[in-house]
């Protein structure tokens, strides 16, 4: 391999890892402002607000085990499960508390469950808590 061919592979190589570098630098700021922001809001809950968090949970294979390790949990086969917390303030300034958590048989993760889940949450929330402003959060900011 020529001298040229091996800097140009170099610089192939730094710059792809200077992108990874620069988008994790920006994943860690936003999870930070995230955080924070989430903090200032559940601090300043006002009557007729709530939070509201979703989160993919993980998938389940029942009955299988309880620990696994990495190489176990990539690429299993289960059921899925989104979970939503809901945390409100009513207009007697007192704090409710919801969780809800929403299983589907098929195994892929993909955006149609996440919608269905968001979906699914949105109407309790209109059914519960009709009129409510809602701050909604993913779990991963937190």
């Amino acid at each position: 391999m020529r001298n040229d061919e091996k800097k140009n592979e170099y610089k192939t190589e730094w710059e792809k890892c200077n992108k990874v570098h620069w988008h994790d630098c920006a994943h860690i700021l936003r999870t930070k402002h995230q955080g924070e922001y989430y903090r200032f809001v559940l601090q300043n809950l006002k009557p007729g607000q709530l939070v509201m968090i979703i989160d993919y949970k993980m998938k389940l294979e029942l009955g299988v085990r309880l620990r696994e390790n990495q190489r176990q949990w990539y690429g299993k086969r289960g059921i899925s499960l989104h979970g939503c917390y809901i945390l409100a303030r009513g207009a007697d300034g007192e704090k409710v508390a919801e969780v809800m958590d929403l299983w589907c048989e098929d195994t892929k993760q993909d955006s149609w469950f996440t919608q269905s889940a968001l979906d699914v949450c949105f109407k309790e929330i209109e059914r519960r808590f009709e009129g409510f402003s809602v701050f909604l959060f993913s779990g991963k900011c937190l």
